[in-house]
């Protein structure tokens, strides 16, 4: 049986892929954005991924969130969960200074 890993090697030579998709989310004339990777399942689309946020990870103002959606699977209300993970991960990616900065901001919008 084969592990379902994402590859630290790209031996499905996803690399260009990647590179389009990672130039296309750092162009602000494309945001908001969402894209879906619709393959079957051992087809890369972890690898593609990885390989995505590899190339977005030091771009400022750009944060990855991976998310397993299949942790949810059992879950009723797999749209809260998923949500709730997704914060989870932006609040440890969002540096506290940053958090009270807008904070502060928000503040001094209210006093004016």
């Amino acid at each position: 049986m084969w592990l379902d890993n994402a590859s630290d090697i790209d031996i499905l030579f996803y690399e260009p892929y990647a590179r389009i998709i990672a130039d296309i989310a750092k162009n602000e004339q494309y945001n908001p954005l969402t894209a879906g990777v619709f393959v079957l399942w051992g087809a890369g689309k972890s690898t593609l991924l990885k390989l995505i946020g590899e190339k977005l990870k030091s771009q400022d103002g750009i944060i990855c969130v991976t998310i397993n959606a299949w942790m949810f699977e059992s879950y009723d209300d797999a749209k809260t969960a998923i949500m709730e993970a997704l914060l989870q991960e932006l609040k440890e990616e969002v540096p506290v200074e940053e958090e009270s900065q807008a904070q502060e901001a928000g503040e001094n919008e209210d006093e004016e």
